[in-house]
């Protein structure tokens, strides 16, 4: 078992920007000798990007290790566009919220087999303001959702039977 409490982390390239980091880890062996990783918290932040994780892996090393997670990231564009060459001339305001939520066996992250887990996403924006002055693009969003995750459908042709595919929707308010 390992524990962060806290750690700040520096970097040359990013000056005056320190990421905060904590975690709980702990890995074990089952009966069956399958090691199991279970990520209690992890939250890492850095001016204007936030984390937030829970996780579990079952079988670890086996050949389709079983995924669960649930975790945020939250983001104030505002913060990250000075992570930005000022030569790109991007300026941008907002913020966005993500979140991820369900379970996966690590071959069903695929666009061809992704349908058959339980695995959800949501993109949230509110406020969102681009403006790239050298190609004359500016964009105001009031509001952003997508969404993205397996979606189980009728058959037009045989109402008694169903499939999963991929969805993704997405809803934007200008």
């Amino acid at each position: 078992k390992a524990i962060i409490p806290h750690a700040t982390l520096t970097h040359p390239d990013f000056p005056g920007q320190a990421l905060n980091l904590s975690m709980d880890v702990k890995a074990d062996t089952d009966d069956a000798g399958k090691l199991n990783v279970n990520l209690g918290k992890l939250r890492a932040g850095i001016k204007g990007l936030n984390l937030s994780l829970k996780a579990d892996v079952a079988d670890a090393l086996g050949e389709d290790p079983f995924i669960t997670a649930d975790g945020n990231l939250a983001a104030d564009i505002d913060s990250l566009v000075r992570f930005l060459p000022d030569t790109l001339g991007i300026e941008a305001s907002g913020k966005l919220n993500a979140m991820i939520n369900g379970s996966a066996l690590l071959s069903q992250l695929d666009i061809y087999n992704f349908s058959k887990s339980s695995l959800t996403g949501e993109v949230n924006g509110d406020s969102i303001s681009v403006k790239m002055v050298k190609d004359t693009l500016d964009a105001t969003i009031k509001g952003l959702k997508i969404v993205l995750g397996p979606e189980e459908k009728e058959s037009r042709r045989d109402s008694s039977k169903t499939f999963k595919l991929i969805g993704i929707t997405g809803e934007l308010a200008s």
